[in-house]
């Protein structure tokens, strides 16, 4: 059978031809064919076991026909379609036939209207992971009286079940005794049910998560909570609810219990000791004051994230300053996003097993302690950092939007993993140290946002031939861009906006390979490894800055350039006429300049052109029109552009101004023919005369007596004239 394989492009498909085809191809125990994720039909073996349906966008109602993949072991058929268009099941019977069936995700299928849905739990003897979650189940479907307990549904480890149940949790909870996860987030566990009772239904699970589901401070009280019987839970997640006030204290008695989120919450007391708590999420609440976290009271923990939360005054209390564990395991700790004052305390050296460290987005100031250089686990630094951590073998180094102060320090050695420094928002001055020079597989260095003066070095150009990203904006830096910057041949990102720079634009930007070619792997690409989320444009900004000349028409090779902004500076003649090369521009502005000259026809060739701005210029003629500048319709776009006509200004353009507002190379063609016509023209006559005259020797000697005789004839044309001027005035 010949199989058509549809494009990327097709994202809905009804599963009625999926019926028909399951019905005539793959009845009986083998599976010959199936939809593979791809969208493709491919043959496949007897033996195939998996069905990875999740992201090809079935609609309509799952048909019963797909019960005859009786060898299927994973079946995912969840859905993020709309509403109109989402998978649904009115029976469920087909399952019966996947008895070897063992992880089954009906995420985002509607079953509110399933018969037989009970299958689910007991004709596959082999189910162990089931996710229900936003099928819109009520307690009609699967209740009490729905259920038979006198089987055990001993088979079912991993269950999620999203589905809003407000007045009681089903039932069949109690006969999963097998389960180990159970996903409940976003019920409503805020009314009948009490946390006492959904412990007591769930004695064998490790891992609960219940984001979303308004558990209260009264759900959660210790005189309701008998946790003594419940110490299998190891890891928890309470987070986005409204557990507010004290923290919740019958959590301190869970011994089993490794991992904690009460993330987003109202928290605002002090955190107790848990012994045995490997990590802690506490981020998004209320904590107003350092000694509350507790930094130094919890000795085995790895990992204590407060991000988020309204921590005040100096990071480390002075009661607090002395640990008191003999062994601190603390190795990641997030202090980010908070309104920490003063500087960082010498004792963050203690934690000798620190490897991540989160202190951006406070107000930290005062000198840098040598201690926390000596942190010889740390692998990635947010926050500020003394000399002799240049020397460490760090890959990522993000020290941004603190207040850090003073020129920034020479590395005492040369760290040759680093690729990735970030210095920006803070109050940096002077130069940058020479000595970073040695960071010589550096890929992105970003200064911006300081007070950093003098020209731009020269050896970032020399040194860092590998980088993706250089950021200089918001600086004092003086000078002529340095051409060395063009051996940065990788460069995706080129900042300087908002400077004090002077001279022309180096023509060879237009070399730039990671500005050219579009096959290059992107800045974002090279950080995958670090779990870095950044959505790096390839983009050059000069903006801001005091350059004169023209704009270098070498810069309309940087075809992969998705935005280019030359804006308030002082250059001046045309825009280049090739500037529709640059075909993968999203933004383009070059306002507040002194450009003169017309508005290119070719950029009515970028397709992609979605911000435009040509104000506060010189230019002048007709604005062109078509394709993508047809969209862009705002008069402020070229305004204060006093010769400019045309659409969609409401000055209209004459009938001379139109003509002149011909495509650049229209008279090409006529001016080549009629040089051609006044060439051939002189050759003919001069050839005519000449030739005739070098064959014809009579006519040549008539010629030279004719031209004597004139020439006589004006002689005493002349002399009579000269005589009869000079008898009068001797008469006068």
């Amino acid at each position: 059978m010949t199989v058509a394989c549809w494009k990327e492009s097709v994202v809905t498909m009804s599963l009625e031809g999926l019926s028909a085809f399951i019905s005539e191809e793959m009845s009986g125990k083998a599976t010959p064919y199936l939809f593979k994720t791809a969208n493709c039909f491919l043959k496949m073996p007897p033996y195939q076991d998996t069905a990875h349906l999740a992201k090809v966008g079935f609609s309509g109602n799952i048909p019963n026909q797909i019960g005859n993949l009786s060898n299927l072991k994973v079946l995912d058929l969840s859905s993020r379609q709309s509403w109109e268009s989402q998978l649904m099941a009115d029976d469920m019977a087909w399952i019966s036939g996947l008895s070897k069936l063992e992880h089954l995700d009906l995420s985002g299928v509607d079953l509110s209207r399933a018969q037989n849905l009970v299958n689910l739990l007991y004709v596959i003897p082999s189910l162990s992971t089931l996710s229900l979650s936003a099928c819109g189940l009520s307690m009609a479907q699967i209740g009490s009286h729905n259920l038979n307990f006198s089987r055990k549904l001993s088979s079912i480890k991993h269950l999620v079940s999203q589905n809003y149940f407000i007045d009681q949790l089903p039932s069949l909870l109690l006969n999963m005794t097998s389960l180990a996860f159970l996903d409940l987030s976003y019920n409503d566990l805020s009314k009948t049910l009490s946390f006492e009772n959904l412990l007591i239904m769930i004695p064998f699970v490790s891992e609960l998560h219940l984001l979303g589901c308004n558990i209260q401070n009264i759900n959660l009280s210790p005189n309701n909570l008998n946790v003594s019987a419940h110490s299998n839970i190891r890891h928890m997640d309470l987070s986005l609810n409204e557990i507010e006030g004290r923290f919740p204290i019958f959590l301190t008695n869970m011994s089993s219990l490794l991992f904690l989120d009460l993330s987003d919450n109202l928290l605002n007391s002090s955190i107790p000791v848990m012994p045995n708590i490997l990590k802690l999420d506490i981020s998004g609440n209320n904590l107003m004051q350092i000694d509350d976290v507790g930094i130094w009271r919890h000795c085995h923990l790895k990992e204590l994230i407060v991000s988020r939360n309204i921590l005040e005054g100096e990071m480390i209390g002075p009661s607090t300053n002395i640990s008191k564990c003999s062994h601190n395991a603390l190795e990641i700790l997030y202090l980010d996003r908070n309104a920490l004052r003063c500087s960082i305390p010498k004792s963050l050296g203690r934690l000798a097993n620190l490897r991540d460290l989160d202190l951006s987005f406070n107000k930290l100031t005062g000198p840098i302690p040598e201690a926390v250089g000596k942190l010889k686990s740390l692998q990635r630094l947010t926050g500020k950092i003394p000399r002799c951590l240049w020397n460490m073998s760090l890959n990522v180094m993000l020290l941004g939007s603190n207040r850090l102060s003073g020129v920034i320090p020479s590395p005492l050695g040369c760290n040759l993993s680093l690729r990735w420094l970030q210095l920006n928002g803070n109050n940096f001055k002077g130069e940058p140290p020479r000595a970073f020079g040695c960071f010589e597989e550096l890929l992105a260095l970003d200064l911006g946002e300081n007070k950093i003066s003098g020209n731009i070095p020269a050896w970032i150009g020399e040194n860092f031939t590998r980088l993706s990203a250089l950021r200089l904006h918001k600086n004092n830096f003086i000078g002529r861009i340095p051409h060395t910057l063009c051996k940065c041949s990788y460069l995706q990102i080129l900042d300087l906006v908002h400077n004090n720079l002077t001279g022309s634009i180096p023509r060879c930007f237009g070399e730039l390979d990671g500005m050219t070619n579009k096959s290059l792997y992107g800045f974002s690409d090279q950080f995958s490894g670090y779990g870095i989320m950044m959505q790096f444009v390839i983009n050059l900004d000069l903006s801001s800055n005091k350059l004169v000349g023209e704009i270098p028409e070498e810069l309309t090779a940087l075809e992969a350039l998705l935005g280019i902004n030359l804006s308030y500076n002082h250059l001046n003649e045309g825009i280049p006429k090739t500037i529709g090369n640059m075909r993968s521009l999203n933004s383009l502005d070059f306002s507040a300049n002194k450009l003169t000259g017309i508005i290119p026809s070719s950029m009515a060739a970028l397709n992609f052109l979605s911000h435009l701005n040509l104000s506060h210029n010189n230019l002048s003629g007709q604005i062109p029109t078509g394709n993508q500048l047809q969209t862009l319709t705002a008069p402020s776009i070229y305004a204060d552009n006093t010769y400019l006509c045309g659409a969609p200004l409401p000055t209209e353009c004459s009938t001379t101004t139109r003509s002149k507002n011909k495509p650049e190379n229209s008279d090409e063609p006529n001016k080549v023919w009629f040089y051609l016509d006044v060439v051939s023209g002189f050759a003919t006559g001069f050839w005519g005369i000449i030739g005739v005259l070098y064959f014809k020797n009579q006519w040549r000697q008539k010629l030279f007596m004719f031209c004597e005789v004139i020439i006589d004839s004006i002689n005493v044309a002349v002399k009579v004239t000269t005589l009869k001027m000079k008898r009068g005035r001797e008469a006068a």
